[in-house]
């Protein structure tokens, strides 16, 4: 018998993501085995988190700071 999978913390728990629901053309609508067509935002206590649907959020590229000339070497190590 498989373990149930845990949501993550960002995720929101809704019809999209849940292994009940398939989505329709257009992506708005889906269609639960339980309920039948619903709304992508709904939910419904037979929710179960379905690992392939979640999308997690692009996380934010390092920030790179350009190398120092010669000149603003100096003045940094003089103020030290």
């Amino acid at each position: 018998m498989a373990k149930a999978v845990k949501c993550p913390e960002e995720a929101v728990p809704c019809c999209a993501t849940c292994e009940n629901a398939v989505p329709l053309r257009g992506g708005e609508t889906f269609l639960c085995r339980k309920k039948g067509i619903v709304d992508g935002s709904g939910r419904c206590r037979r929710y179960s988190f379905d690992l392939l649907k979640y999308v997690p959020p692009k996380k934010q590229a390092p920030v790179f700071l350009p190398p120092l000339s010669g000149e603003e070497r100096e003045e940094s190590g003089k103020e030290e």
